[in-house]
């Protein structure tokens, strides 16, 4: 929408921080959220191939991430089709 809108192309999406990416229940569990926003959300699909982001996506770990799994891309990494874990918060 915000391409048409505007009349420009997005290149790049960054998150900086709570991007949220919990692959699956067991994630929800390493979360530091109040149990009443542990919610699987949508990036499973993208971590499990089913979706594919539209645009080139880094995302900045958050306070409100699944540290498991961040951590297991402690150097960066892939989330998915074009989604890469680009640093834990600072």
């Amino acid at each position: 929408h915000l391409e048409a809108a505007e009349g420009i192309t997005i290149d790049l999406l960054i998150c900086c921080g709570d991007f949220q990416a919990v692959r699956n229940l067991d994630d929800l569990e390493c979360m530091s959220v109040p149990n009443k926003y542990k919610e699987l959300g949508t990036f499973y699909k993208y971590y499990s191939g089913q979706a594919v982001a539209p645009y080139p996506t880094l995302f900045i770990g958050g306070n409100h991430e699944a540290s498991n799994y961040l951590w297991e891309l402690y150097y960066g990494g892939g989330g998915g089709a074009h989604i890469n874990f680009f640093l834990d918060r600072g």
